[in-house]
């Protein structure tokens, strides 16, 4: 009996021992000292060869990064989802409510009060207090999505220059960690 390799795009996809080759013709008979544990390719002349175990780990390497960064765009996309909203029509709300706190703080008129009075009503508080405490939260929100996007961009560098998976790992670890307090 035979192993044959079925190759997609000139990497191994499949591996099968028969007594004659399968048909089509991505298929090709596997060398002598073929091992399941090892990858293989087809040259540029066609022939099967050995992935090298170097380029193998460099190209885990390179997925591993890939979906640590996406990890890391969703953590701090989370981290900052508190303090912008989970939607665009959330984060506008708090845009609106920001510009008109602006405006009442400094007595730019009635219309931007009539926004805040609801809110000032529930709390039971006067339009000016309710001005006063959407841009302290305004503020604190600014100051930590500023935060996030350091974290983000720091640990982005650190993640495209890692050695290995476990460092990534670690990286990872250490922006759940440095997330939680958001």
């Amino acid at each position: 009996m035979n192993r044959y390799i079925r190759f997609e795009n000139g990497k191994q996809a499949e591996v099968t021992t028969l007594a004659a080759k399968p048909t089509g013709s991505d298929w090709k008979k596997a060398p002598q000292n073929f091992d399941f544990a090892k990858r293989y390719r087809l040259s540029s002349s066609g022939s099967v060869e050995e992935i090298p175990a170097a380029e193998l780990m460099s190209t885990k390497l390179d997925a591993a990064k890939a979906l640590a960064l996406q990890e890391l765009s969703r953590l701090v996309d989370v981290a900052r989802g508190k303090y912008v909203g989970e939607s665009a029509a959330k984060q506008k709300c708090y845009e609106l409510q920001e510009k008109s706190a602006n405006a009442v703080v400094d007595g730019q008129g009635p219309s931007h009060e009539s926004l805040l009075l609801p809110l000032a009503n529930v709390r039971n508080i006067t339009i000016l207090e309710m001005a006063e405490l959407i841009l302290k939260k305004a503020a604190t929100a600014n100051q930590k999505i500023i935060q996030a996007e350091a974290i983000e961009d720091e640990y982005q560098a650190l993640i495209e220059n890692a050695e290995s998976a476990e460092h990534i790992d670690g990286f990872l670890n250490a922006v759940t960690t440095a997330l939680e307090d958001f």
